[in-house]
């Protein structure tokens, strides 16, 4: 009973927290209940759900990998609020999106040949597949404000994959895109 009661404590300490920070109410339960993490850099919230046993070996990756070895597959939970978006980032593998709850998602990709796509991730469209190598960035749309949803990579993701995008690089690198790059990235990247 005292355990049960401390955990709910600790609950309704980072509740009052997260909703402190303009986070909503619900957005902030399900950061408490699903032991959600910030993301550094990028924004929003995430948890490693899998990460394989199996792991292949770096010279049995394509040249992209710079023959480091990987896990075959990774799974997180995410979790996007307004504030807590998703910046953007490439990787080096094609990140699969899942669908779980809220606000539907939307997927902002600036592709290597300088043209720009967009993608909604919701009920009606609960998979999407980000492709390696293309910038992406994401934030809920919609009047909730938060987003839950999930990513599947394989091979599975190290933090050598991970280039975050710097927002001058990327407006003269695409300039027609300027308005949505500077929605989605932070000055604090360098």
């Amino acid at each position: 009973m005292m355990r049960s009661a401390i955990l709910l404590l600790c609950c309704l300490a980072a509740f009052r927290v997260q909703a402190a920070d303009g986070v909503p109410p619900r957005a902030a339960a399900l950061i408490a209940s699903l032991h959600l993490q910030p993301i550094p850099d990028e924004g929003g919230w995430f948890t490693l759900d899998w990460h394989a046993s199996e792991t292949l070996k770096g010279d049995a990756l394509p040249a992209r990998y710079e023959g480091v070895a990987h896990p075959l597959a990774t799974v997180i939970t995410v979790l996007e609020t307004r504030a807590g978006f998703s910046a953007f980032h490439r990787l080096k593998t094609d990140e699969i999106w899942h669908y779980s709850d809220g606000d539907p998602i939307r997927l902002h990709l600036l592709k290597p040949d300088g043209r720009a796509r967009e993608m909604l991730l919701d009920r009606a469209h609960p998979v999407v597949v980000v492709p390696a190598g293309d910038w992406q960035a994401s934030a809920p749309e919609g009047t909730l404000g938060w987003s839950l949803g999930g990513t599947t990579m394989s091979p599975g993701f190290t933090p050598g994959d991970f280039l975050l995008g710097h927002r001058a690089a990327l407006i003269r690198a695409y300039p027609k895109q300027t308005g949505i790059i500077k929605a989605l990235t932070r000055e604090t990247a360098r």
